[in-house]
């Protein structure tokens, strides 16, 4: 149908939705091109690992629905590179020590803020993860991520908490996100 180097999205999991999608659209019995064209044109979902620009060699993705520690793990097992993560909201209660390995693995540098951030900040500290800077919030975050980031580098909002701290809800957060890219982006 398409190289998987074609598909907009990053990441083994939409791959395998890419392949369900695949299956499905053969069952209506699509012309191979016609699926084809689809999985090149589908840029994704908003808020969901979304892609929100590219500006001095840096891409952005806005992964603001990843509200809890796994859909961030998610999240980092869809690049290649370590990146800047921007994580930090509202406490739910999650333990986030967990995530170190992967971290150490995927992580160039986190920036944390929000209720959580702090809680984040001391939990990986303490698993040995040090690559860690806290920030008032997430036009703070974004702006040390940014100021840090070099050509090929990748920022990523992936928060593993929920936005009630700061939002009314993740699609505020995401928004604000994009925001901040594009007007970074048009001062750049």
């Amino acid at each position: 149908m398409a190289p998987t180097s074609d598909l907009a999205l990053p990441g083994e999991h939409n791959l395998q939705n890419a392949l369900a999608a695949i299956a499905a659209a053969m069952v209506l019995k699509l012309q191979p091109e016609e699926i084809s064209r689809g999985l090149r044109g589908f840029a994704g979902v908003e808020h969901r690992l979304e892609f929100a620009g590219e500006f001095r060699g840096i891409k952005f993705y806005n992964d603001s629905k990843a509200t809890n520690p796994e859909s961030t793990s998610t999240a980092l097992h869809s690049f290649a590179q370590k990146v800047l993560l921007l994580a930090g909201g509202y406490d739910k209660g999650a333990e986030f020590s967990g995530l170190v390995p992967l971290f150490q693995e995927k992580v160039k540098h986190l920036f944390t803020f929000g209720d959580t951030g702090e809680k984040i900040r001391q939990q990986v500290k303490a698993g040995g993860f040090a690559a860690v800077t806290p920030a008032l919030d997430l036009a703070d975050a974004f702006r040390l991520a940014s100021d840090m980031a070099e050509k090929g580098d990748i920022v990523l909002l992936s928060p593993a908490c929920a936005s009630w701290d700061q939002y009314a809800n993740f699609e505020e957060r995401g928004k604000h996100f994009k925001a901040l890219v594009n007007t970074w982006g048009g001062e750049v």
